[in-house]
Formats: C-alpha cells, sequence, structure tokens
C-alpha cells in the first residue's frame, strides 16, 4: 500500500466517524434549523419593512391592497352588468341594451387596467426587497472576514455566492404572492358571501308543525358543499397517494410493479 492510498484510507475513516448516522439527531437538529431559518428571515424582513430599509417599503404593499379591492369592486360591477342586461334583453328593452353595452366597455378597461397595476406593483416590490436583502446579506459574507472563515470549517455552506441569487428570489417572491393570493382570496370569499346573504333571504319550511327558519340559507348551502367537497377531495388525494399510482382495489395496492404487470 502506498502513502497516498493509506492517506485517503485514514480521511475516510475519519469522515465516517465525524458524519453521524441518520436517527435522533437529524430530527433533533431539524426543527431547530427550521427555527433559526426562521428568524433569520424575519429579521431580514424587519430590516426592510420596519428598519427603513426601502422607502416605498409601505407604498407599494398598500397600493397592491388598493388594487384588490378595486379589482374586486370593478368585478362586482360587471356581475350587476351581467344581471342588468341579461334582464333587459328578456324585457326586450333596447335602451337599456344599448346603455349597459356602452358601459361594459369601461368596467372591462378598468378591470384590465387594474390586474395590470396590481401584477406592476407586486412585481416592484418584489424587485426592491431582492435588492435591499441580496446587498444584506452580501455584506454579512463579506464583514470581518466571514467569507474566509467559511473556508476553515465543515459543513453546508461551500460556495455560498453561487447560492444567494436563487435563495433571495424564493425568499422575497413567495412570500409577497402568498400575501397577495390569501389576501385577494379572504376579501372576495367575504363579498361573495355577502352577495349571498343579501340575495338569498331566509329559507321558511315547517318540520313536524314547527316553524324553521335558516336566515342567509345560500350561504350555509354554499359552505355545507365546501366543506363536504374538501372532505371528499381529501379522502381520494390519500387514497391516491397510498396507491402510488397503482389501481385503487384494496388487491392492487398491495401489488409490486412486476406482479402487476404479469397480470
Amino acid at each position: 500500500m502506498t502513502p497516498l492510498d493509506f492517506e485517503h484510507r485514514e480521511n475516510a475513516k475519519d469522515a465516517s466517524r465525524k458524519t453521524p448516522a441518520l436517527g435522533q439527531t437529524d430530527q433533533e437538529s431539524n426543527p431547530l434549523k427550521r427555527r433559526l431559518l426562521l428568524r433569520r428571515f424575519w429579521k431580514g424582513a424587519a430590516g426592510f419593512w420596519l428598519k427603513g430599509g426601502d422607502r416605498l417599503s409601505w407604498v407599494l404593499p398598500a397600493a397592491i391592497f388598493a388594487t384588490v379591492l378595486l379589482g374586486l369592486a370593478t368585478s362586482y360591477g360587471i356581475n350587476i352588468w351581467n344581471r342588468a342586461i341579461f334582464d333587459a334583453l328578456e324585457n326586450r328593452d333596447a335602451g337599456t341594451v344599448v346603455f349597459w353595452s356602452i358601459i361594459y366597455f369601461p368596467l372591462l378597461a378598468a378591470n384590465v387596467c387594474l390586474v395590470i397595476a396590481q401584477v406592476y406593483a407586486r412585481m416592484t416590490m418584489q424587485r426592491r426587497w431582492r435588492a435591499w436583502l441580496n446587498n444584506y446579506l452580501l455584506d454579512r459574507w463579506i464583514a470581518n472576514g466571514r467569507y474566509y472563515q467559511l473556508d476553515l470549517i465543515g459543513g453546508d455552506h461551500k460556495n455560498p455566492e453561487y447560492r444567494i441569487a436563487d435563495d433571495v428570489r424564493v425568499a422575497t417572491e413567495a412570500p409577497i404572492e402568498f400575501v397577495t393570493g390569501i389576501t385577494t382570496a379572504v376579501l372576495s370569499a367575504a363579498m361573495f358571501i355577502v352577495v349571498l346573504w343579501t340575495i338569498g333571504g331566509a329559507l321558511s319550511f315547517n318540520l313536524g308543525g314547527v316553524a324553521i327558519s335558516i336566515p342567509g340559507f345560500l350561504v350555509v348551502a354554499a359552505v355545507i358543499y365546501a366543506v363536504l367537497a374538501s372532505g371528499a377531495m381529501g379522502f381520494i388525494g390519500r387514497r391516491f397517494v397510498h396507491c402510488s399510482g397503482y389501481q385503487l382495489s384494496d388487491r392492487s395496492c398491495h401489488l409490486s410493479p412486476l406482479r402487476w404487470e404479469r397480470q
């Protein structure tokens, strides 16, 4: 055995001794890593949103929220337009049909402009937050010779400069898109509930000689339908995951791919 082979063997033994086995250590370290990562994220976000990281850090979110509200208003106006013009067509009222036909174009233009404005404000906020966070991470990496010290210790931090760009993109785009989407969904649901509650009225009926009245029965029916549909889809989804692409019968879920091909 040459000295070089002996050195390689000793290095392999050291690496095997230093690398812990997958088990309780990983189970305990993963939650700690997640908490540390979340803490770092909130610290970076606070620097941009709360410590004057950018002069438009609060203007752009306000603009996005305003475009969401105005977009819902235009959507509500288009729904009213649909009801009005179809009522006019049913009544054969030519003057009203012409009037609402003219109103449609400003509503459509306003809706398109609001969508464009919301996309522009959202992407501008993502770009400015990404630029600030990129500079913040680079300053931390370069300060006090950290870029040199990282080469002297082991771990999964090798070549951080190649991952900063992608990590910063994920850390800035995903939260803004999530908050914008959840805000739009909540406000849309609230408007939908108000409209259903207003036009639905109450459902009154007699059951065993007792008068029962259900206020806003359309809202109640929609909620029940959503719960049942979500539960059914969750059950079907778990079934698909359990069967891992095989047939849904109990027998086929336990067949190996080779046995299934033979059948």
